[in-house]
């Protein structure tokens, strides 16, 4: 995945969103995105190797 390749160059710990839809939601929830509490966005914490 390019975005933990990403996360380890600037040191980051998440990867946040915003779905625009339903659809959008349940397709981050299959790849193990987060809700975030009273908000719509959701974040995916990044596995350091």
């Amino acid at each position: 995945m390019r975005a933990s390749n990403a996360a380890e160059i600037v040191g980051a710990k998440a990867l946040f969103v915003e779905p625009a839809s339903d659809s959008a939601t349940k397709f981050y929830e299959h790849y193990g995105f987060r809700h975030i509490e009273r908000s719509t966005k959701m974040f995916l914490p990044l596995k350091r190797n």
